[in-house]
């Protein structure tokens, strides 16, 4: 007789009623099937922290599901997972869509399965919050990703938008270049064949992004789900490509290509006028965008970094929008300074980099230049001779999420470090991240070893950032069109969120948008808030508030590079 338990998991509305699910088969062997699942009792009293409810067999034994996992169990563990279940029909605890973790007090119907299997000595759910991380973790996620992203930086529902706007787009770019790739012939039906593809994209965008507004008080159920679209959007991409070349969709997919079939529609950005955010925006190829801070040769090996790709966010200065940026390996430190005593560092100025303001007011020209204001004795070297020297720390970033978690926060004697030179010298190297170590010195190891330090000028990405500050969005907003943000505007929700202004002249757009193209105008010169700019306030050749728009969508101000004015001559207006 085997026994067994199958994990029956639903992440794609296929009850046709848009809501995911997850629950178990437990067997003996025999005919006889024990279902188990977690609902909460009457529905319509909600999701959070009501009285839960085991799930009738009925509602079970025929539900369709997306993924199912069967594993053999040991009689001992089937009993073990049937008295568990048996114990949650007789004494059911609370349902919370987004329960406290291992507080044993409250379930939603993923952790529940996972306590009963726990009770069995399975830890397959183990750490899973939502039927969206039992897909992820039936299905497996790829390791080598076509679409690679950063799913730790996801802290709240608007930057999640934000990776899905960088998925969609990832998806597209990638399928476009696969396409080159195959050099097709002109005449063929390939374009046709890409409009459809990218209307599904879309399609998928906006169900995903219903999603998200509904579980966005969860940072746990955003990354499962995140990373659940990320696989389903690369099995996608890889169908396509077979499609492509001659190849058939398999047979298990069919019927199932559509990521997440039907849900509740989501407005979205479907109105003319609206752009898809990251299909176009201004184009900051030109200006230098890098800036840097201080780096410390933890391990010996040299210093090592991170790409702009790798789709990291920091506030380098200090402004409250964090910048797509370059940034350090898991195994080096940033030399870092706590000025509001906050336990976190903020923004650049906490750094030591070209945003570390002097004891004058002016900012740093490079990172070393801040050490020497520190070095009081003036030998060169800071030490623990120098004042300041307790007050330094090293920030090992070891999970790359720019944020300071527990325990990544050191004193320099913790990091193994004794001096550091306040000495440099230039440096023309680039790392294949694309960062510049443009700055580089020594630092002596407790050991009285040394190594290296600089001052690495990132890549930055100043027109692609997140917004920092918490902001509540009411619930008339999130039912309006999501742009993402650029530079120093935010994105649309947060902007109408802190404007009622802004909010109405989007309403009134989109009752009518065919009609109503002068109002775009007004909407995205308030949204920048640049409205009360008056236009000929840069000069005749431009509207100013047009060239204050770019300004904030790049997050750089505009300098002419033939006399260094800030209106633009007759040429680079019309361009």
């Amino acid at each position: 007789m085997t026994y067994s338990v199958t994990i029956k998991n639903d992440a794609q509305f296929s009850n046709g009623k848009g809501i995911v699910h997850t629950w178990l088969e437990i067997n003996d062997g025999s005919s006889e099937v024990i279902y188990f699942g977690f609902s909460p009792e009457n529905t319509d009293s909600g999701y959070f922290n009501v009285p839960g409810i085991a799930d009738k067999m009925e509602h079970l034994q025929d539900r369709n599901y997306s993924q199912e996992k069967r594993i053999n169990i040991s009689k001992e563990q089937y009993d073990a997972m049937v008295a568990q279940a048996k114990y949650f029909s007789s004494n059911p605890p609370t349902y919370d869509l987004i329960p406290d973790k291992n507080s044993g007090s409250d379930y939603n119907c993923t952790t529940a399965a996972d306590a009963v299997l726990q009770a069995g000595g399975v830890e397959f759910l183990d750490g899973v919050q939502s039927p969206f991380g039992v897909a992820g973790r039936i299905d497996g996620i790829s390791i080598d990703p076509l679409i690679p992203l950063n799913l730790s930086v996801i802290d709240g529902y608007l930057n999640a938008k934000d990776v899905l706007d960088e998925m969609i787009i990832g998806a597209s770019d990638w399928l476009n270049g696969y396409v080159d790739s195959l050099d097709l012939p002109e005449d063929s039906e390939v374009g046709d064949f890409l409009g459809d593809i990218a209307d599904a994209l879309k399609f998928a965008k906006d169900v995903v992004t219903n999603e998200i507004d509904i579980y966005g008080d969860s940072i746990d159920w955003l990354k499962e789900l995140m990373a659940l679209a990320q696989s389903e959007i690369e099995d996608l991409m890889s169908d396509i490509a077979n499609v492509l070349t001659g190849g058939k969709i398999p047979l298990s997919r069919e019927g199932g290509i559509c990521l997440f079939p039907p849900g509740s529609p989501y407005p979205g950005i479907s109105y003319p006028g609206f752009i898809p955010p990251g299909t176009c925006g201004p184009d900051i190829s030109i200006p230098e965008n890098t800036t840097s801070p201080v780096i410390l040769d933890l391990d010996g090996d040299g210093i090592e970094t991170r790409s702009l790709q790798d789709g990291i966010f920091f506030d380098h200065d200090g402004n409250h929008f964090a910048e797509n940026t370059g940034w350090v390996s898991a195994d080096d430190g940033l030399l870092v300074i706590d000025k509001d005593g906050n336990g976190k560092i903020d923004s650049g100025n906490e750094l030591f980099g070209n945003n570390t303001v002097l004891s004058n007011g002016s900012l740093a020209a490079n990172g070393y230049e801040a050490l020497q204001e520190l070095d009081t004795n003036g030998d060169g070297t800071l030490n623990s001779r120098d004042e300041a020297w307790q007050q330094l720390q090293v920030w090992q970033d070891r999970n790359g999420n720019a944020r300071v978690d527990d325990g990544e926060l050191m004193s320099l004697s913790e990091a193994g470090i004794a001096a550091i030179d306040t000495d440099y010298k230039n440096s023309t190297w680039i790392d294949k991240q694309g960062n510049a170590h443009k700055q580089t010195g020594e630092v002596i190891y407790l050991d009285g070893s040394e190594g290296q330090s600089a001052d690495v000028w990132f890549d930055v990405d100043k027109g692609y950032t997140s917004y920092t500050l918490d902001i509540v969005v009411p619930q008339s907003v999130r039912a309006l069109p999501w742009v993402r943000g650029f530079g120093n505007m935010t994105d649309l929700h947060v902007a109408m969120s802190l404007n009622p202004e802004l909010q109405t002249m989007v309403e009134q757009y989109i009752v009518d948008p065919l009609n109503s193209q002068a109002l775009l105008q007004d909407i995205i010169f308030t949204w920048a808030g640049v409205a009360d700019i008056a236009a000929d306030s840069r000069g005749e050749n431009i509207d100013a508030r047009r060239l204050s728009v770019l300004e904030k969508a790049t997050g750089e101000s505009y300098q002419n590079k033939v006399n260094g004015a800030t209106d633009p001559l007759k040429n680079a207006a019309s361009s």
